[in-house]
């Protein structure tokens, strides 16, 4: 007699009933999502006491978000984009329905963004100590570019609710924006320009890190998951010449004339630094090389371990097989 393990889909369907029962109720994911989004995209922003360099030089009071139209265009990207990737993911700590996590995350998200956003638009009209305010009309774009690049980012992440590729692509993203992002949390914490110079080489690894992540999420088997990472890969290696491009043209645009004429120059060339920016050569290729070659590594010997386990006892080389119990015989 040999004992039978359970089969993958049975074991998934297992955990995935256990995960929706111990979860969270859909309607605490709204004030979840909500602080991940602000608290952990922003959260330069925030160490940085609000920017209180730039809001103290100028005289204006305190704000929720940077919306500097000079200086603060990639960073609201990144930061946004960031925040909105991280609280896409909140979906998986929920129980419910999808649709149901998903509304809440977004709604969490959408009310974070709308309470910053009206803030931070009242703080720069208020005024500096010599009178001079933000033009409404600028930040109220950079604040519609938050929330149109906040309900991208949580699309992303929420596609992790589709299984191990979506999982993986929203940390691919993730990964994409890592070096911007974490080069940003450093300078806020360094307040020094000397200092800067040396996060170059951390803020390039930490997109290592998080890629290595995303490609051990999506795993080597079956083959076709292969395919995926070649998706994950575009993915952050297009995220950097994106955020580029997209934040010369906002800033182009907030700061120049917005005649036809002109958002046509905008757009031709932001296209050429986006061209240029995905060049490899404008870029350190170690960190892509040993994260492609570590998650390799650690997705087949992960994805072998699982399928040691996942294989019937008699199959198993370390394991025998159960004798049948001895039956009595009468002479």
């Amino acid at each position: 007699m040999t004992i039978e393990l359970p089969g993958t889909a049975a074991r998934h369907d297992e955990r995935e009933h256990e995960r929706h029962r111990s979860g969270l109720p859909a309607l605490a994911l709204v004030p979840l999502a909500a602080a991940v989004w602000w608290l952990a995209g922003f959260s330069w922003w925030i160490v940085d006491l609000f920017g209180s360099n730039i809001m103290t030089v100028n005289g204006y009071p305190r704000a929720a978000l940077p919306l500097l139209a000079a200086s603060s265009t990639d960073s609201l990207i990144v930061s946004s984009g960031v925040g909105g990737i991280l609280a896409g993911l909140v979906v998986l700590l929920g129980r419910g329905s999808r649709l149901a996590r998903l509304s809440a995350v977004v709604a969490g998200v959408m009310l974070a963004a709308t309470a910053t956003i009206v803030q931070s638009r009242a703080a720069f009209g208020d005024g500096g100590t010599g009178g001079q305010t933000t033009d409404p009309r600028v930040t109220a774009g950079l604040g519609a570019l938050v929330v149109g690049v906040a309900l991208v980012a949580v699309a992303l992440g929420a596609s992790s609710l589709a299984g191990r590729l979506g999982l993986g692509l929203a940390l691919a993203a993730a990964a994409g924006a890592a070096p911007m992002w974490v080069y940003q949390l450093g300078s806020s914490i360094s307040r020094t320009a000397a200092f800067n110079g040396y996060l170059d080489v951390p803020a390039e690894w930490s997109m290592a890190v998080v890629l290595i992540v995303a490609l051990v999420a999506i795993g080597v088997r079956p083959v076709r998951h292969l395919g995926g990472w070649l998706v994950a890969l575009s993915l952050a290696w297009l995220v950097a010449p994106t955020v580029t491009a997209s934040g010369y043209f906002a800033m182009s645009l907030s700061r120049g004339p917005r005649s036809a004429v002109f958002v046509q120059e905008y757009l031709s060339a932001a296209g050429q630094l986006w061209r240029q920016s995905v060049q490899p050569a404008d870029r350190p290729l170690a960190p892509w090389i040993v994260a492609i070659v570590v998650a390799g590594l650690l997705a087949w010997a992960i994805d072998r371990r699982r399928s040691e386990h996942e294989r019937p006892e008699e199959e198993r080389p370390d394991v025998l097989p159960r004798p049948d119990p001895p039956t009595a015989s009468w002479p």
